[in-house]
């Protein structure tokens, strides 16, 4: 499981409605567990995430979905989180859709290709 914050300027109304487009219960990605919530501190709402499977909700695709929707709701995503540890995968996925490199995946990742002959 991933634990992924997504930080926004803007309403906490807007951010329980997105959490609500991105969360499995409610029609949205699988196994993604969302809440929208208030960070009165810092002035910001975030979108609180559990991911359970990482290749069915892939980061990269909740971020641009959330970005998308907050736009539709006058929010701006200023930042993220992440909450512990994600596997080498769910980044390398993330790297390679956001450097937008064709047939991206683990075993393109130097460190993760070690990993994987020592064993």
């Amino acid at each position: 499981m991933i634990a992924f914050n997504v930080n926004l300027r803007g309403d906490l109304g807007a951010a329980r409605a997105i959490a609500s487009v991105i969360r499995e219960r409610d029609g949205g990605f699988p196994g993604v567990r969302a809440l929208g919530l208030d960070l009165p501190r810092a002035g910001l709402v975030q979108v609180s995430m559990n991911v359970e499977d990482w290749e069915a909700a892939a980061l990269h695709l909740l971020l641009a979905t959330i970005e998308r929707e907050a736009a539709t709701r006058s929010a701006e995503v200023i930042g993220s989180e992440l909450g512990g540890r994600m596997p080498g995968g769910a980044a390398a996925a993330a790297a390679g859709a956001a450097l937008r490199i064709d047939g991206f995946d683990a075993s393109r990742v130097l460190e993760l290709r070690l990993l994987e002959v020592d064993s």
